[in-house]
């Protein structure tokens, strides 16, 4: 005997469907051609014509339109088809393709996607955004106001405490847009942080302009810091970030940053960073400890760099670096705006960096560049900003206003030679002091010899010609004879050939190694004047030394392959020359340093780069650069640079390093150590934590006479929209401690 209780459930359940299924094609334009059903224990009419309550296990599903759903569930829902509006009673819940909403009770309105909710909790599994409110309203399409609330990207539940939230008064939330909060209290676990009246950021992990991650930090000369920086988003390709910012010891402090990118090779860049210092130096607490006293208070540091492609191979670079003191850079070496992330940042977009933190000066350069298909025509304009010229009163800066230079090299036509050439024209300027305007020509023709299939080899010669006007500024002395010239031929000779033998191997999964042998030798000769002393001594061309010199060597070349895991491989291994010279002019000591430069990759990932000059005059090693990398694919690195050089006294050893200690903690330190005065230059300790929906990083760091310690906190989903996150500043992406920033035309 059928169930009749069962059976009036269902024909009441299945006469609900087709008069909600006919009421929605009554009222289309309303419900945008979009039907609902409805399921539930009970299902009865309403008072309306066109209006149904259901009890007990609701549903309520849109059809009309697959590619939009929409689902309501609860105990209790009132459904008027004619209006659109659906009231909504216990555990309810609302899902969609981008937002979970769960509330005790709710008002929605299906026309323009509206809503009323009490006891709410939101998710939007796109971003990973959490909202729980005792007040939410819907005002659209993914927009949000919500009053008395708690905001967090970290899942939790009723026995587990997300591991940061922010709980706030009031919140303005579009996901496509901005999140706005009033009154936000940061709470690490139950713990309360932090309190900001005023909060915004952005709501999808796209670029979009708010709040970053704050920075708070502690220093002996500094006092506790704290600094907050905030982006905004201009354009695609263009925007700003402020750094403001106070240390209780020394002032307040603002930043600021532009960026704009055209295209690959088109970009610009400018920083700057201003202090009102309340810390002066005195003899009794003077920075390093130098003689150098600072006793302004308004302190700051620009620093810009632009590449612009033209096209049809003319480019310009620019780079502008100037500040109020020789010890800004160094005082301000660590934090967001500090010297270590300038350089970096510079490094990674511009593929050059800053100068020396510690130098006297800081240059800016323009540079610009045109390429032919054999020629090379550029200009270059430099600007010296003495950062203490009252401590060297007797000397002055001397600013490169211009250089104009081109090189190239075109083929002789009916014969083997080629016409190369080097020109240029300088003039060196200074305020005061003594300055000078220099025309260079180097002419050269080369042309390879014929020796046959074995034997490679090549003869240039050429002639150097130079012209002198000394400039005495602001009534400088220099002498009588202002106007002088140099004339200098050279010429040179390289003979070399290649061995190359493949050796069968069976270690492992090695099954071949590469071995190539380059043996050379060259001739150079160079006769200047003998009148070399009496010409003035600006930079490098203007010293020439007389010479006949007898070069050899010989270079190798290794590769490795083999088969690992089913596949074959085939690698550089690395690279191994000698180096010596013999100058038979010289009738003291005639031989040069032997060079030996070694250059392998002992594992894929690991890097040892060693090369040393030694004397055979008993002199021992006169320099010798030790030069390490490694990296894995889990995203350890490990660098080590050992540095000496007798003739400079240069003898340093720097050393960075990143260890992942597990999946969620990094351990990262750096150190520069000159160990000729036998102290410490600078040294830092970071502890990187990343759990996964927030990040830290906590750095100790040590600098001249100053301790700091820094926190940087990274809220994910909120920091990492402006790709700041710790993926992007704590990464793998290390060079050679040691490292240097060539300028020059090579750079187009």
């Amino acid at each position: 005997m059928p169930n009749i209780p069962l059976v009036r459930n269902f024909l009441a359940s299945l006469l609900a469907c087709v008069l909600i299924f006919l009421s929605f094609s009554v009222s289309a334009e309303d419900l945008l051609n979009q039907p609902w059903k409805v399921e539930a224990d009970k299902i009865i009419r309403g008072e309306k014509e066109q209006e149904v309550i259901a009890e007990g296990n609701v549903v309520l599903e849109r059809t009309g339109n697959p590619n939009k759903p929409m689902t309501i569930e609860a105990d209790w829902i009132r459904y008027d088809a004619a209006a659109g509006i659906v009231q909504a009673r216990g555990h309810v819940k609302l899902r969609s393709t981008n937002e979970n909403a769960e509330a005790a009770e709710a008002t929605i309105y299906l026309v323009d996607e509206t809503a009323q909710m009490i006891d709410s909790k939101v998710f939007f599994p796109d971003t990973n955004i959490h909202f729980a409110s005792k007040e939410a309203r819907k005002d659209g399409e993914m927009v949000y106001f919500f009053r008395e609330g708690v905001f967090t990207t970290c899942d939790s539940d009723d026995e587990r405490s997300p591991v940061w939230s922010l709980s706030m008064k009031e919140a303005d939330i579009d996901v496509d847009g901005f999140i706005f909060m009033k009154h936000s209290l940061l709470r690490i676990k139950d713990v309360p942080v932090l309190y900001l009246p005023f909060m915004a950021f952005p709501g999808r992990m796209d670029r979009q302009s708010g709040f970053l991650d704050p920075e708070l930090s502690s220093s002996d000369r500094g006092g506790s810091g704290f600094m907050a920086p905030f982006f905004i988003d201009l354009s695609p390709s263009s925007d700003i970030t402020l750094y403001p910012g106070y240390f209780a010891s020394r002032g307040p402090m603002l930043g600021g940053e532009f960026r704009y990118i055209y295209d690959y090779d088109s970009r610009f860049a400018i920083q700057g960073t201003v202090l009102d210092d309340d810390l002066q130096d005195t003899e009794d607490d003077d920075y390093q400890d130098d003689g150098y006293l600072r006793t302004r208070s308004s302190r700051y540091w620009v620093r810009s760099k632009a590449d612009q492609d033209f096209g049809s191979d003319f480019k310009v670079l620019l780079d502008v670096d100037f500040a109020s003191d020789r010890d800004y850079l160094m005082e301000f070496n660590d934090g967001v705006t500090g010297f270590d992330q300038s350089h970096k940042v510079f490094r990674h977009d511009f593929n050059r960096g800053l100068e020396e933190s510690s130098l006297p000066w800081r240059s800016s350069t323009l540079q610009l560049g045109k390429h032919w298909d054999h020629v090379f025509v550029g200009g270059e304009a430099t600007h010296v900003d003495d950062l203490n010229p009252s401590t060297t009163p007797d000397s002055t800066v001397v600013h490169t206003l211009p250089k104009l230079l081109t090189s190239g090299s075109l083929g002789i036509p009916a014969t083997r030679l080629n016409l190369n050439w080097d020109a240029e024209y300088v003039n060196y300027w200074c305020e005061e002091g003594v300055g000078m305007q220099r025309v260079d020509l180097h002419p050269r023709l080369t042309t390879p010899i014929p020796l046959g299939r074995w034997l490679e080899a090549s003869a240039t010669g050429g002639m150097r010609q130079t012209f002198y006007q000394i400039e005495s500024y602001n009534d400088a002395l220099y002498g009588d004879d202002t106007s002088s010239d140099r004339q200098a031929w050279d010429g040179a000779v390289d003979l070399a050939t290649t061995f190359q033998r493949d050796f069968n191997v069976q270690a492992g999964s090695l099954r071949w190694f590469n071995h190539t042998m380059k043996p050379h030798t060259s001739y150079s000769y160079i006769d200047p004047d003998d009148d070399e002393d009496l010409l003035p001594d600006f930079d490098s061309k203007d010293i020439l030394v007389a010479q006949s010199v007898v070069g050899y060597g010989f270079d190798n070349h290794f590769r490795i392959g083999g088969v690992a895991e089913d596949k074959a491989y085939n690698r550089y291994l690395g690279s191994f020359k000698v180096n010596h010279s013999y100058d038979h002019r010289k009738e003291i000591q005639p031989y040069g340093d032997l060079n030996f430069d070694l250059d392998i990759y002992p594992l894929e990932r690991l890097r040892v780069y060693y090369t040393t000059d030694l004397s055979v005059y008993g002199r021992g090693v006169v320099n010798y650069d030790l030069l390490t990398r490694y990296t894995n694919l889990r995203g350890d690195f490990l660098s080590v640079d050992y540095r000496y050089d007798k003739n400079s006294d240069i003898h340093e050893i720097n050393g960075s390093a990143l260890l992942r200690i597990a999946e969620s903690i990094s351990l990262q330190g750096d150190i520069k150590k000159s160990l000729a005065l036998n102290n410490v230059v600078s040294q830092s300790l970071s502890l990187l934590y990343q759990p996964g929906c927030w990040g830290m990083q906590v750095k100790f760091s040590e600098s001249g006479d100053d301790q700091r310690v820094s926190v940087l906190f990274s809220l994910v989903a909120v920091g990492q929209a402006f790709g700041i996150g710790y993926e992007e500043n704590f990464g793998g992406d290390f060079e050679f401690a040691t490292s240097t920033d060539p300028l020059d035309h090579e750079n187009f």
